[in-house]
């Protein structure tokens, strides 16, 4: 009898690890500009896209919030 096998992170299906990781990006504090100290999830979208579009952000893992965020 072998015992079902874990679900690790290597398992998951990928939308799942994408949306937890863009939870944890959403909880992160912006340090630039007007809003700099708040949190990326409280950030204004107009905002975000100026950043995104401006290549103001060299973070892989923030990038992929603002795009999947406001569907990029």
């Amino acid at each position: 009898m072998n015992p079902e096998p874990q679900e690790t992170q290597e398992t998951k299906p990928r939308s799942t690890m994408d949306t937890e990781s863009y939870d944890y990006v959403a909880q992160w504090e912006i340090k630039f500009g007007k809003h700099k100290s708040s949190l990326f999830k409280d950030v204004p979208d107009d905002y975000l896209k100026w950043a995104w579009n401006n290549g103001i952000i060299n973070n892989e893992k923030v990038n992929n919030y603002i795009a999947d965020r406001l569907d990029l």
